[in-house]
């Protein structure tokens, strides 16, 4: 069981600063180095960086570490993340471990009127 992980982020705003990205990281894993900016065939860098870090030891977390969460906001501004071995994101109650379609969570809408 290993604590190792690249991270692959990317925020819809290319222009959020690295500072911002590494500190919010930082509240679930240890960073290791600095990130990598992923850039395409043209050299072109649109908002996508990789992170080397240890993830933190969580004893109630999947697989006994901290995973920090897909789907996230830093201000305004959206991003998501991935990695191997990223356990399972529920984009309807936003915890880990499970997926949508197996949630138990329900939702009421009101209608008012």
């Amino acid at each position: 069981k290993t604590n190792q992980r690249t991270i692959t982020v990317l925020t819809y705003n290319p222009y959020v600063p690295t500072e911002l990205l590494t500190a919010f990281l930082g509240r679930y894993v240890t960073l290791v180095g600095q990130p990598t900016e992923i850039r395409d065939s043209s050299g072109v860098w649109y908002g996508k960086c990789q992170y080397r870090v240890l993830l933190k030891e969580d004893p109630e977390g999947v697989d006994g570490f901290q995973h920090p969460p897909a789907r996230f906001n830093i201000g305004a501004d959206r991003g998501y993340l991935y990695y191997p071995r990223m356990p399972d994101f529920c984009k309807k109650c936003k915890q880990s471990g499970h997926k949508e379609n197996t949630c138990d969570i329900v939702f009421f809408l009101f209608s008012f009127g």
